[in-house]
């Protein structure tokens, strides 16, 4: 049996570029909103946390990415 700290001791050491929209973050929110619920439930506290930084950090990109759109279209109005 493979310990669990270990089966994901990959994951600390990789990173990687993944492009979404927004509409696909939103949909992902939903979905980790669902697997933080049900960690809950099954008294998985540490995959709950996990969804929970993640989701966590999806939100603050995607409002990051929401306000620099904005900022943008601000330039180019007062640009004109």
């Amino acid at each position: 049996m493979i310990k669990e700290s270990s089966s994901t001791e990959w994951l600390e050491k990789s990173t990687a570029l993944i492009r979404f929209s927004k509409e696909e973050m939103q949909n992902l929110i939903v979905a980790l909103v669902i697997a933080e619920k049900s960690a809950e439930t099954m008294s998985n506290y540490e995959y709950e946390i996990c969804f929970r930084n993640l989701r966590n950090d999806i939100i603050k990109i995607k409002n990051d990415l929401i306000k620099k759109e904005e900022s943008y279209e601000e330039e180019t109005l007062k640009a004109r």
